[in-house]
């Protein structure tokens, strides 16, 4: 269960860093 959880984790900060490179994405999520 941790490694999955460090996985998701993983995912969410990349997909964090993303929406910040990319300000369109950001909106798209909205």
């Amino acid at each position: 269960l941790s490694k999955i959880l460090s996985l998701k984790k993983q995912r969410l900060l990349k997909c964090q860093k993303r929406i910040l490179y990319h300000p369109n994405l950001r909106w798209t999520m909205k």
